[in-house]
C-alpha cells in the first residue's frame, strides 16, 4: 500500500478536486478526475489530504468515489442557515469555517467539495472571492433570491412550452392553448433573432429537432406542428413592420381634416381640369397633371398635394412621419407616412373631391420649348379623374379612345415628357432601368411574381413631369437664397451606356460607374438627371424629405417665418430623414425579396430561365432568375464550365429561410 494525496485546487471559478502525482520542485503535479494534468504550489490548494491505495489507478478510483460522496452530500447542506451564522460578518469565510460550521471541524474532502457545491449551487447566499465566500448583504439576498425566482419560473414556461410541442408534434390538430402560443413565437423569434427560448425549447426535443443546424430545426418543428404552412412564411412574417397609429394620432387627424375643410375656401380655384396617373391600386394620391392650350402656347400644370399647413413642425403627425421617413409599400400592405384618413383621403388627391394642393404652372410655347421660371400658387382642386399607367399606356399606344377624357391633354404632355427627356440626355442624363418585380397577394394568401417595364410611356410621362418640378423648385429656391437641400451627382469617370434592352450583366457593370448622389445646402449638378440643380418636393403625404423643402418653398413664397433658417439645421433633419428613408426602404426591398422567394416556393423543381451574372471557379456561379430578378447561388464543380453571360436553365429545390437564399441547381 502506499499513500496518494488527494486534493482541492482553484481551476477557474471552481474547486476541483485532483489527485498528487509527485512533486516537481517546490510545486505539486496534480491531474484531475478528468485526466487534465496541472503543475502547482502548495500554498495555493484549498485542501490536501492522503489516502491509502495499491496504485494510482486505485487512488484515482477512490477520488471518484469521494467526488461522487460529495455530490450526494451537498444536498444536505442548509446553505441559507449557513448564511444566517455568518451574515453579519465582514470579511469573506474560507471554505473551511462553512463545512466546519456545518460538518464539524474534522471536515475532509468529501465535506469541503460538498459545501463547495452547495453555495455554488445556491447564488443567493455567497460571492466567491478566489478561496473565500463573502455572504451577500440582506437586500443582495433578497434580490438574488428574486432572481432565481424568475429564473425558475422561466424554467416551468420552457417546460410548458416544450410539453406543448411535443404534443403537437404527436397529435397536430391539437387544441391551441396559450403555452402552444407562446411556443410558435417563441420558435418562430428564435428563426429570425438566432436567440432566445426557442433555442432552448429545440435543444429539449434533441431527437425531435434535426436539421443543419437549431434554427433550420425550428422552421422544421413550425412546419410539422403546422403553426405555419410554409416555410417562406417565415420569411414574411419577418419583414414586417410595427408601425401601428395609436388613439392619439386618430385625434390628430380629426383636427387635421376640420383644418382641411376649414381652409379650403380661402384658395382659389384651379383653372384646369386635372388627372392622376399612377398604379391600379394607389390610394395615397399626391401628384396630378393638367394641360391648358392657351393663345400664347401650352400651360402645363403639376400639382402637388400640400399638407404642410396642416401637418406643422414638431406636432405629433410631424414627428411620427419624420421617424418613419417614408411610406413602405409591401405587397400584402401598406405601412403609410401618415395615417390612411390623411394620406388616402383628407390630402390625398382624390377623384371628385375638392384637395389643397400646391400648383406649379409651366408656360411652353410649343412642346419642344424650355419653360421659363413657373408660376407657384397654392389652390383647391377637384381631381376629374384618377387614370392608371395601363390606361395611359394604351392611349399612348393606340389602343385607347381617342374621345376619351384627357386623351389630348395626355397626349401633349407625353409629347412634352417626350422632349424634357431628350433635351436631358442632351446634358449627359443617365436612365439605367432594369425591370421592376411586381408581386401580387390573392385574398386565399396565394403568390404571384413578375417582372414589369418600369419605363413606359406612362411612368415616363409622369417621372419627367416630377423632375420638372423638383429642378424648378431647386432653382427657385436657390434664386432667392432661401435655406434648401440640394441633390447633387458627380459625372461619373467614364461614359454608361444603358443596357436596351435590359441585360443583367451589363447593367451591373455600367451601374457601378455611377457615382452616389449626395446632400448640400447649395445648389450643384445632378449629373444623373442632366440638370444644374435638383431637390425633391414633389411626395410631400409619402416622403419626409420632401415634406421639409415643401414646406421651406411654401413659407418662403407666401413671405411667412421659414420652418428652417439655417441650412445647417435643415441639413441635419433631412440626412436624418434620408437615413431614416433608406432604412425602410431597405426593409421594402428584403420584404419583397421574402415575397418573391415564396412566390419560387410554389414552384419547387419546374425549370427557371437564368442568366450567370458572376463565377468564382470550382466553387459558385451567382445567376440572375429572368421571371423574378431573385439573384441565387448554384454550387459546386458543375458551375466550372459556366462563363459570365451564359442562359443557363435551373431548378429551385429548396427555400433556405435562414439565409433567405433559393437552393440552386443546374438543368443538364
Amino acid at each position: 500500500m502506499a499513500q496518494f494525496d488527494v486534493v482541492l485546487m482553484p481551476e477557474g471559478e471552481r474547486l476541483t478536486p485532483a489527485l498528487g502525482l509527485e512533486a516537481k520542485g517546490a510545486k505539486l503535479v496534480v491531474e484531475t478526475v478528468f485526466g487534465k494534468r496541472h503543475t502547482i504550489a502548495p500554498d495555493r490548494l484549498a485542501h490536501r489530504e492522503s489516502v491509502d491505495a495499491a496504485t494510482k489507478g486505485d487512488a484515482a478510483a477512490q477520488l471518484r468515489e469521494m467526488v461522487e460522496r460529495a455530490e450526494r452530500l451537498a444536498a444536505e447542506v442548509d446553505v441559507e442557515l449557513l448564511w444566517e451564522s455568518v451574515a453579519d460578518r465582514e470579511d469573506p469565510a474560507t471554505l473551511r469555517t462553512l463545512a466546519g460550521a456545518w460538518f464539524g471541524d474534522r471536515a475532509g474532502l468529501v465535506e469541503l467539495k460538498a459545501t463547495d457545491l452547495a453555495i455554488v449551487g445556491s447564488d443567493a447566499y455567497f460571492e466567491r472571492v478566489r478561496q473565500r465566500y463573502r455572504p451577500l448583504t440582506r437586500a443582495q439576498r433578497s434580490a438574488a433570491l428574486e432572481r432565481a425566482r424568475r429564473a425558475a419560473e422561466r424554467e416551468r414556461v420552457l417546460d410548458r412550452m416544450t410539453a406543448s410541442v411535443k404534443a403537437r408534434l404527436d397529435a397536430p390538430d391539437a387544441a391551441a392553448d396559450d403555452a402552444w402560443s407562446d411556443a410558435v413565437d417563441a420558435l418562430a423569434s428564435f428563426t429570425i433573432n438566432g436567440s432566445g427560448p426557442g433555442e432552448r425549447i429545440v435543444e429539449r426535443l434533441g431527437a425531435h429537432a434535426q436539421g443543419p443546424s437549431r434554427r433550420h430545426a425550428a422552421v422544421d418543428l413550425l412546419v410539422a406542428t403546422r403553426a405555419i404552412a410554409r416555410p417562406t412564411d417565415l420569411l414574411v412574417h419577418r419583414h414586417r413592420l410595427n408601425r401601428a397609429f395609436g388613439p392619439q394620432h386618430e385625434a390628430a387627424v380629426a383636427d387635421v381634416v376640420e383644418a382641411v375643410t376649414g381652409a379650403l375656401p380661402d384658395r382659389p380655384a384651379a383653372p384646369t381640369p386635372a388627372f392622376t396617373i399612377d398604379d391600379v391600386d394607389t390610394r395615397d394620391y399626391d401628384d396630378a397633371i393638367s394641360v391648358d392650350v392657351t393663345p400664347d402656347g401650352i400651360r402645363l400644370g403639376v400639382h402637388i398635394a400640400d399638407p404642410a399647413p396642416f401637418v406643422p413642425r414638431g406636432s405629433l403627425l410631424d414627428e411620427t412621419a419624420y421617424s418613419r421617413g417614408t411610406t413602405v409599400y409591401l405587397p400584402d400592405r401598406k405601412y403609410p407616412m401618415f395615417p390612411a384618413a390623411l394620406s388616402e383621403d383628407a390630402l390625398s388627391l382624390r377623384a371628385g373631391v375638392e384637395r389643397p394642393v400646391l400648383s406649379f404652372y409651366f408656360a411652353f410655347s410649343d412642346e419642344q420649348s424650355e419653360p421659363p421660371e413657373p408660376t407657384i400658387v397654392r389652390e383647391r382642386i377637384t381631381i376629374a379623374d384618377n387614370l392608371s399607367y395601363a390606361d395611359v399606356d394604351a392611349l399612348l399606344a393606340g389602343d385607347g379612345d381617342d374621345d376619351a377624357p384627357h386623351a389630348a391633354a395626355v397626349r401633349i404632355a407625353d409629347r412634352i415628357a417626350r422632349a424634357r427627356r431628350a433635351a436631358r440626355d442632351e446634358r449627359g442624363a443617365v436612365a439605367l432601368n432594369q425591370p421592376e418585380l411586381r408581386i401580387s397577394v390573392d385574398d386565399d394568401g396565394s403568390v404571384r411574381a413578375r417582372r414589369i417595364d418600369a419605363d413606359t410611356a406612362a411612368r415616363a410621362l409622369v417621372a419627367e413631369a416630377m423632375i420638372l418640378v423638383n429642378h424648378a423648385g431647386a432653382a427657385w429656391l436657390a434664386t432667392r437664397e432661401v435655406p434648401a437641400i440640394y441633390r447633387g451627382q458627380v459625372p461619373p469617370a467614364e461614359p454608361v451606356h444603358p443596357p436596351v434592352p435590359y441585360d443583367p450583366v451589363a447593367f451591373r457593370r455600367e451601374v457601378r460607374k455611377m457615382q452616389k448622389a449626395r446632400l448640400a445646402t447649395a445648389p450643384a449638378p445632378h449629373a444623373g438627371l442632366g440638370l444644374e440643380c435638383y431637390t425633391q418636393l414633389s411626395s410631400p403625404l409619402r416622403r419626409y424629405g420632401d415634406l421639409v423643402i415643401h414646406r421651406q418653398l411654401a413659407a418662403a413664397l407666401a413671405g411667412a417665418p421659414l420652418p428652417f433658417d439655417d441650412a445647417d439645421d435643415l441639413l441635419a433633419v433631412v440626412v436624418t430623414s434620408d437615413m431614416n428613408y433608406q432604412t425602410a426602404v431597405g426593409a421594402e426591398r428584403r420584404a419583397k425579396r421574402a415575397w418573391a422567394l415564396r412566390a419560387l416556393e410554389t414552384r419547387l423543381g419546374e425549370p427557371e430561365a437564368a442568366i450567370v451574372v458572376d463565377v468564382a471557379p470550382g466553387r459558385e456561379a451567382t445567376v440572375e432568375l429572368v421571371d423574378t430578378g431573385v439573384v441565387g447561388r448554384i454550387g459546386g464543380r458543375e458551375t466550372d464550365a459556366l462563363a459570365v453571360g451564359d442562359h443557363v436553365t435551373v431548378r429551385v429545390r429548396a427555400i433556405d429561410v435562414i439565409d433567405e437564399q433559393p437552393e440552386l441547381e443546374l438543368v443538364e
